[in-house]
């Protein structure tokens, strides 16, 4: 099915273990992290979220022997014998990346109970070269693709999972929106209870680099890569920031659910702050019934923003509409307000 997913994580609230997830760290190399902290303290091409304000960030860097860092999740995940299950996630791998030849670690696992690893996504040093790519385990078949660092990709994973006696899962692998390779088939698979996405199986030899993560979904059909994020109308399915910095929006749109409780509210925030009464920038729109659209706005109407621009949607799966008159939209501006921002260091 479409939207409403199974489960949807942008990390907009400033919180590693939105949505339910829970954390497995024992060395502090996982952390949610916000778009100053990124702009001030790491000088990669044009990085900032993929989206919004905030995403999740791995250290590859480790003493030798490093522990798995990751986020898991059991009650979106469960998938019988037969079903299908999708993911999409946007990743982005740092330039200095340093891993041995054949080295390899997962970003992303679907389990059964154990766990055990029933497909999984992962990124390899195939003799100097970084692929990323999808197999049942670390060892079977790999369908990989060269992966480009110093840039946000949209990784995707469709599995069909094995229907109990015939090793018939499959496993398709997309990247940008394409397909790479064959769908993998004849996988012998039990039937999926969790997943897992951060850092798993890092070998000692990968001793250098960042990951960071943003805009996870999962559903029972593929979910297909977002729009370009640097656009003046931007459409929500989850609360987020959708501008940081100073702008101005011309018109937002509340696009109800199936339950007329669906409420939508502006604030003038870059720290999803909703509690401060005075940062509402707009009249809220509220549903009077059910899948109602409920609209406000158009010129000469402006709702204008100093901090940025934070959605925050409430009630039975809402989505929003908003369109942006002015805002910083590109990596570069975001990154520029970003080291003018007042009261920074806090992050």
């Amino acid at each position: 099915m479409s939207f409403p997913y199974l489960t949807e994580v942008n990390w907009e609230s400033g919180s590693l273990t939105e949505g339910g997830f829970s954390e497995t760290d024992t060395e502090n190399r996982i952390a949610v992290r916000h778009f100053e902290f990124i702009s001030r303290n790491y000088n990669y091409p044009n990085l900032v979220p993929h989206t919004g304000a905030y995403c999740a960030h791995v250290q590859l860097a480790n003493d030798g022997s490093p522990a798995d860092a990751f986020l898991s999740h059991t009650t979106p995940f469960v998938t019988a014998l037969d079903g299908t299950i999708s993911v999409r996630f946007y990743v982005y791998v740092t330039g200095d990346l340093v891993m041995a030849a054949s080295d390899r670690f997962d970003i992303f696992r679907l389990e059964s109970v154990g766990p055990v690893v029933e497909a999984a996504i992962g990124i390899v040093n195939t003799a100097g070269v970084i692929n990323i790519g999808v197999s049942e385990t670390a060892s079977s078949t790999q369908t990989l693709a060269n992966l480009e660092l110093n840039k946000w990709h949209c990784v995707e994973l469709v599995a069909v999972i094995d229907d109990g006696g015939s090793n018939d899962g499959t496993a398709a692998f997309y990247l940008d929106g394409n397909q790479v390779g064959a769908t993998i088939t004849s996988l012998n698979q039990a039937a999926i209870t969790q997943a897992s996405l951060g850092v798993l199986g890092q070998d000692a030899g990968t001793t250098a680099g960042h990951i960071f993560f943003d805009n996870f979904v999962a559903d029972d059909a593929r979910v297909y890569p977002m729009r370009d994020p640097n656009q003046h109308i931007v459409t929500i399915t989850k609360s987020g920031h959708v501008a940081l910095g100073p702008g101005s929006i011309q018109e937002y749109s509340l696009l109800s659910g199936g339950a007329a409780d669906n409420v939508l509210e502006l604030y003038d925030t870059d720290e999803a702050n909703s509690n401060a009464a005075q940062a509402l920038i707009a009249p809220p729109l509220a549903n009077e019934s059910a899948g109602q659209t409920v609209q406000l706005g158009s010129d000469p109407f402006f709702a204008t923003f100093q901090r940025g621009c934070y959605v925050k949607l409430a009630g039975t799966n809402p989505r929003a509409q908003i369109v942006l008159h002015d805002a910083n939209l590109s990596p570069a501006n975001k990154r520029d307000y970003a080291m003018k921002r007042p009261n920074h260091g806090n992050f």
